[in-house]
């Protein structure tokens, strides 16, 4: 079920894509992540096939890949109590833009530098930074404390 491919990055380094890909129901769904190891690769595998080879595995990656980025956002705003009034308007802003509407899982790198992109149309160079550090709290908390695919 299980794949592991070999990539090379642009510095030259190899890097570990493990895949896995899940057909059920006429429906297909795939996992990957990137590793540095095949090892860390192989471990993954193992580890997310026995989650998905549990009752209901595969509806509750289904239920925390359809979280999009403003659920998420708006979840770390009244969850976290103690984040300052700024740092709440400006992830508020944030759900404007539409990154806010994807879901957790498909969200990459590029889009977050889009965001950045556009906020700076209207925006000096520090307010960006400061939207961006804002939005980079909800990420370490999202995938461990509520089981979002957010990376």
């Amino acid at each position: 079920m299980g794949s592991i491919f070999e990539r090379r990055r642009a510095d030259g380094t190899i890097a570990y894509k493990a895949e896995i890909v899940v057909r059920k129901d006429g429906k297909r769904h795939k996992l990957s992540q990137t590793f540095d190891r095949e090892a860390a690769a192989r471990q993954w595998i193992k580890r997310r096939e026995e989650e998905l080879r549990k009752p209901g595995g595969l509806a509750k990656l289904e239920k925390t890949r359809a979280v999009t980025l403003a659920q998420a956002i708006e979840r770390y705003i009244t969850e976290l109590t103690q984040i300052g009034r700024t740092k709440a308007q400006a992830l508020q802003a944030l759900l404007l833009h539409e990154v806010a509407r994807k879901e957790c899982a498909d969200i990459a790198s590029k889009h977050l530098v889009g965001l950045a992109r556009d906020l700076s149309l209207d925006r000096k160079p520090q307010t960006v930074a400061k939207y961006m550090s804002h939005l980079s709290a909800v990420f370490p908390i999202a995938k461990p404390a509520w089981g979002y695919d957010l990376n």
